[in-house]
């Protein structure tokens, strides 16, 4: 009897967590301010939202920067953006946890979104414009921590490395009517 509680708790756990994935995914596309850096470099914001289906995993080198000896300047500017957007909300040992946490989370498929996001396999089928990548949301106490990748496929792009254009980190806050609202973000053009 132990042993179904402990399975029933496990179950209803990872249905909240994917439910809330899905909300704050969604809520990212729904707002096109969220997305306000497509606008960069002379370029117009994206007539269709095309987003990989794989969540991303978290670069432990952007998280744990004292851990490498020399830092790339991209990991430096992001860990910049990254001090910047947690702020005071968290302590030292709370940003510890949160980014042990992230390091550890595993991509995972994304299966459901609002109708207005298409899913991709792959940047091989879609059209040269915007496309995007997230992050497998990391949570903390009533935080969420994500990062959306953006990326500009023109008609010389042959892989998604080759497409970077990018990053958005997002902090959210669970209100205490389960609903995730954006507490601040940083953008950061990647040139």
């Amino acid at each position: 009897m132990k042993q179904l509680l402990i399975i029933s708790s496990l179950i209803l756990l990872t249905l909240q967590l994917f439910s809330q994935k899905v909300a704050i995914i969604n809520t990212i596309f729904e707002d096109s301010v969220n997305l306000e850096i497509t606008k960069s470099l002379d370029h117009k914001y994206p007539n269709k939202l095309y987003l990989l289906k794989e969540t991303d995993t978290w670069n432990k080198d952007i998280l744990f920067p004292d851990n490498i000896g020399k830092r790339h300047a991209e990991s430096q500017n992001t860990t910049t953006l990254l001090d910047s957007l947690l702020g005071n909300r968290f302590s030292k040992k709370d940003r510890n946890l949160l980014f042990s946490k992230a390091i550890h989370l595993s991509s995972t498929r994304i299966k459901h979104v609002a109708e207005y996001i298409h899913l991709i396999n792959s940047i091989k089928n879609i059209p040269a414009g915007f496309f995007f990548s997230i992050s497998e949301p990391a949570y903390h106490k009533k935080y969420c921590l994500l990062n959306l990748t953006v990326y500009f496929k023109d008609q010389n792009t042959k892989s998604v490395t080759e497409s970077y254009f990018g990053q958005v980190f997002f902090l959210y806050q669970l209100l205490n009517n389960n609903s995730w609202v954006l507490v601040k973000k940083t953008n950061n053009l990647l040139l």
